[in-house]
């Protein structure tokens, strides 16, 4: 479901279309030639395009905070992926592992060793 935020830049643009080209030359300091127009197409099309790309996983965070969370969210799927190799490759071998040391996960999906102190 497209956020808020989505939904006023559409909003926005479709009432003001130059400003899709004053970002561009002025935010993203792109060369655009003076002769440059805007023309407002189906605003059902471009809202689906918007909303594939953001729904397939192809939009690029920008943020800091996006990257930082989504960078977290990479590392602690490794380690888990990580944690239930060893597992297998144990329970392959025979060894037996108690469900205390099977139980790595702490509250909200945080492994021991990263639960914040309350």
């Amino acid at each position: 479901m497209p956020s808020f935020s989505h939904e006023a830049l559409l909003e926005l643009l479709g009432r003001r279309p130059t400003l899709a080209l004053e970002l561009l030359r002025d935010m993203l300091r792109l060369p655009l030639p003076a002769e440059c127009t805007v023309q407002v197409g189906d605003s059902a099309a471009a809202r689906a395009i918007l909303e594939d790309l953001m729904a397939n996983g192809t939009y690029p965070y920008q943020s800091d905070f996006a990257k930082r969370y989504v960078a977290q969210g990479r590392d602690e799927g490794r380690a888990e992926g990580k944690a239930l190799a060893v597992l297998a490759v144990l329970a392959a071998r025979g060894v037996k592992v108690s469900a205390a040391l099977r139980s790595t996960r702490g509250s909200r999906g945080r492994s021991p060793r990263t639960r914040r102190p309350t």
